[in-house]
């Protein structure tokens, strides 16, 4: 579920239940974007099989 899914309304109460929030600016959280999802590399792989045998 992305922020443009959410209701407005749950967006402006989101976190105004915790006193340590209600000086911060919770609203930027929600202006953010997704970062486009990693094309896989034909090595990828073999990466993948090196870190995992590594200590």
């Amino acid at each position: 579920m992305w922020a443009t899914d959410i209701p407005h309304k749950v967006l402006e109460r989101f976190g105004e239940e915790y006193p340590v929030l209600k000086t911060k600016n919770v609203q930027g959280i929600f202006k953010s974007t997704a970062k486009t999802p990693h094309k896989a590399h034909k090595y990828d792989d073999l990466v993948r099989k090196r870190e995992e045998m590594e200590p």
